[in-house]
């Protein structure tokens, strides 16, 4: 089943901090903040496309299930910032 996120929304998965990157980790503990991978971005505003490491709001996440398919999204107003390779 294909899910696709309204405008404005992402359908992230949630990442280890570790596993972005190979090398990422918070200086200290937040628990505000996590890293997400974007699954499928928004389909009109083409800012994060699939496979984007994103820093975002950790209390933005919302979950929810259809048809015991499991789906978590995030408002794009929850990303505070991009993790890539220079």
């Amino acid at each position: 089943m294909l899910f696709t996120p309204a405008e404005g929304y992402l359908h992230i998965e949630t990442l280890k901090e570790e596993e972005a990157n190979g090398n990422f980790a918070w200086a200290k503990p937040s628990g505000d903040l996590t890293v997400v991978k974007v699954v499928v971005g928004g389909p009109k505003t083409g800012n994060y496309i699939s496979g984007d490491n994103l820093v975002v709001i950790s209390t933005m996440i919302q979950e929810f299930e259809f048809k015991k398919n499991k789906y978590k999204i995030c408002p794009s107003t929850a990303v505070i910032g991009q993790v890539r390779e220079g």
